[in-house]
């Protein structure tokens, strides 16, 4: 049996075959183990959708529990959804669609393994990150303000949230660099022109398939691939779609700079612009290529000699 879980912050809808039922998203998960257990048919896997981190505690529950857990691709799960063509959406149909994904495409379920380490960095980053937008809100609204107690007060929140900022990056630097492969992993990618720290430590943090699968899965899973749409005589103009827009962000100003300084980035830059391309799509290319570049030095445990 294939079982779907719905999961929100507070609650989980369960679909088991024709019985759905509710339970709390609240730490405790041994009812919803006890009742998975108790179904007449064995559980073959336990189908969850990635919701911002909410599906983590029970995905580990249930894992540890020593059930099947998946977390397909995002974006199958919710075009697979919409090709049943139903017009109502709720949580009980989408936990019925999470479990007719799995019976539908067996091949794409791969069991859930939680990295607590890297699970700690990539929340870390996500904290830095959320400071960050902070600050640029807390700046932008300070701008055209009279009143001078509401200017201080705007100062002494940019000033806070810099410091505890500054403090996430000691202690992101501190995580990467006592782990013995991370500091490795960090030092090939700093001797790559344009990549920095803070570069290095988004790669490590937000893509930790780097070195781990091919540069054609890698550049779709950033979303750096052009995605072509056609359909008889109509032909769109490929761009790109989906993808981790953290690490198309945080390899943007890298890129622009490899772009304009010498080697291999810059000349297959040039050659890009000589072949009539747009210099926007030739950025994306040479993100790209920067991209499999990263990825071959961390695969092979090798400098990238320029």
């Amino acid at each position: 049996m294939i079982i779907g879980i719905d999961v929100s912050k507070e609650k989980l809808d369960i679909c088991a075959g024709k019985k759905h039922w509710q339970s709390p998203n609240l730490g405790d998960y041994q009812a919803l183990i006890d009742r998975l257990r108790a179904l007449p048919e064995s559980v073959e896997w336990v189908i969850l959708e990635p919701t911002g981190g909410y599906e983590l505690s029970v995905a580990q529950a249930l894992t540890h529990a020593g059930l099947r857990v998946a977390r397909p691709h995002v974006g199958r799960m919710s075009h697979h959804a919409r090709s049943r063509k139903l017009l109502s959406k709720t949580d009980k149909l989408d936990a019925e669609a999470l479990a007719h994904f799995g019976q539908s495409h067996p091949d794409q379920l791969k069991p859930f393994v939680l990295d607590e380490a890297q699970e700690a960095l990539r929340q870390l980053w996500q904290r830095r990150q959320q400071l960050v937008e902070m600050k640029v809100m807390e700046e932008n609204r300070r701008q055209h303000l009279l009143n001078p107690r509401v200017l201080h007060s705007h100062q002494v929140m940019v000033e806070t949230i810099e410091k505890e900022i500054e403090a996430l990056d000691v202690e992101l630097r501190g995580k990467i660099d006592q782990e013995r492969s991370l500091k490795g992993k960090k030092d090939l990618l700093l001797g790559v022109k344009g990549i920095g720290e803070k570069t290095a430590h988004t790669l490590l943090a937000m893509l930790p398939e780097l070195g781990r699968i091919s540069h054609k899965a890698l550049g779709a899973l950033v979303g750096v691939v052009p995605v072509l749409r056609q359909s008889g005589h109509s032909q769109q103009q490929p761009h790109i779609a989906g993808g981790r827009k953290a690490i198309r962000h945080a390899l943007y100003l890298p890129t622009l700079s490899a772009c304009r300084s010498s080697g291999v980035i810059r000349d297959y830059y040039l050659h890009l612009i000589e072949m009539k391309k747009a210099p926007k799509q030739a950025i994306i290319a040479c993100m790209h290529k920067l991209l499999r570049i990263a990825n071959a030095m961390l695969r092979d445990q090798k400098p990238f000699a320029a």
